[in-house]
């Protein structure tokens, strides 16, 4: 769909494209909403199309959608040749599901559930959805101007259940973004940037499962090293005699006991320990 105005694309079903499902190109003021994409993508070792292919929008909302792929990306920003503008654009209440690994550089790297790449963003939101491979967001050439290009928010990101542990949350390679509210399960990183320092991001109330996973680990390895000498006051008990947990522990308490409940997550050996 290109060079279109105030399109909506409701209750589609596309599948077994070998290139793209759905491709919005030019496109503004418009909808796709619960449309479900399965196996519609492409790759190789050189690049991969995604099963929604983006391509200089502005306000296009796409809200329940169902992404299930064997080969290429999820969504992907890929249209005119030298420019991608997206503004305002909103994915949200969606489920992305792709193979763990992706062919580019010869099935080495991750696969990539929302790739928004060498894009200039403005006013974005990517929220509520699951997806369970990377999310990459990458454009250093656009210098930071104080505007927010993306708030990415109340996402579950699961590296646990398809990739088996591997990949990673975020590719974060763009200025003035916003990471909050997000679940990253497992996965080698939560949020990376593989490229020059970044400004103005701004990352707040992220929950890392694999984060919690290695911090009591830690601890129930090395807790004699977490204690203090005993002073006049110790309200934190449990520790050896004439000693008490480091007052920096206290946050523990706080995740084990959390709504979270990270030991329900968490492998087995490690609940059972810290049990």
């Amino acid at each position: 769909m290109r060079y279109r105005n105030k399109i909506i694309i409701n209750e589609v079903k596309v599948q077994n494209t070998n290139y793209t499902g759905i491709w919005l190109w030019d496109v503004k003021n418009s909808q796709i909403n619960n449309a479900q994409l399965i196996n519609c993508s492409w790759g190789s070792t050189g690049y991969s199309s995604g099963a929604l292919n983006l391509g200089n929008l502005e306000r296009v909302e796409i809200s329940q959608l169902t992404v299930d792929e064997n080969t290429g990306y999820g969504v992907k920003a890929i249209g005119p040749d030298g420019y991608n503008n997206i503004f305002y654009l909103k994915i949200h209440d969606s489920h992305v599901s792709v193979a763990p690994f992706g062919l580019w550089n010869n099935g080495t790297a991750p696969n990539i559930a929302i790739e928004l790449w060498q894009s200039t963003l403005l006013g974005c939101e990517i929220y509520n959805n699951y997806v369970d491979n990377n999310i990459s967001l990458v454009n250093s050439a656009v210098p930071a101007t104080g505007i927010q290009t993306i708030r990415v928010h109340h996402n579950t990101l699961d590296m646990a259940t398809r990739a088996n542990g591997a990949g990673y949350g975020v590719e974060l390679s763009i200025h003035d973004a916003e990471i909050d509210h997000n679940y990253f399960i497992k996965g080698n990183y939560g949020i990376a940037n593989w490229t020059n320092p970044m400004k103005n991001w701004i990352i707040h109330h992220n929950i890392f499962y694999a984060v919690s996973q290695a911090v009591f680990l830690i601890f129930c390895f090395r807790w004699r090293d977490l204690e203090e000498d005993l002073e006049d006051t110790d309200e934190l008990l449990g520790a050896s005699a004439g000693k008490k947990w480091m007052s920096e522990l206290s946050v523990m308490q706080r995740v084990v006991t959390s709504p979270l409940n990270p030991l329900k997550v968490l492998g087995t050996a490690t609940s059972l320990i810290m049990a």
